[in-house]
């Protein structure tokens, strides 16, 4: 029952076996043993990647079936890594954390972050995203209101962009 708080653990329904999982903020995503994403919870800005905005309290397949290696959530959306190291995102987009080079409608469904770039790790924030490419170069994307992208100004955007360097 979704409705029932507990106070020890309890298996999710469905009986699949994850390797990964990330819990956001009421609603959760996990990667399969194949690297295929499922997401359960609260679906109001598309963050469950179902295409229909339907909220869900057992685990449903993220549509596109794109197989992943590593996942994160933000507030309200997720961020995910192909096999190949490309970024991927679906959910809210009010201020371009989804990296499609937009902002203020959300996707339900998984968009590339565009520039082509390939990381080895990704991270939501609550509304950016910052990720580690192969030579140790940090991009990110998103809310910047507070500087947290670290690229010098406070500038949002919706593409990645480079951390700039500490000069020492």
């Amino acid at each position: 029952n979704s409705t029932t708080n507990r106070k020890s653990p309890v298996s999710v329904v469905g009986g699949k076996q994850f390797s990964q999982i990330s819990g956001g903020y009421n609603f959760s995503v996990a990667l399969d043993q194949q690297g295929y994403a499922w997401a359960w919870g609260i679906n109001d800005a598309g963050q469950l990647g179902t295409n229909d905005g339907v909220s869900y309290s057992s685990p449903v397949s993220v549509v596109g079936g794109r197989q992943f290696v590593q996942l994160s959530w933000g507030s309200n959306f997720i961020c995910a890594l192909d096999q190949q190291g490309y970024a991927w995102a679906w959910g809210a987009n009010d201020v371009g954390q989804l990296g499609n080079n937009s902002s203020g409608t959300s996707i339900s469904s998984p968009v590339s972050v565009v520039g082509g770039k390939q990381f080895v790790r990704i991270s939501g924030g609550f509304s950016f995203v910052t990720a580690l490419d192969a030579q140790g170069y940090v991009w990110s994307w998103g809310y910047n209101g507070e500087g947290q992208l670290g690229v010098g100004n406070t500038v949002s955007y919706s593409s990645p962009v480079m951390v700039v360097r500490a000069m020492l």
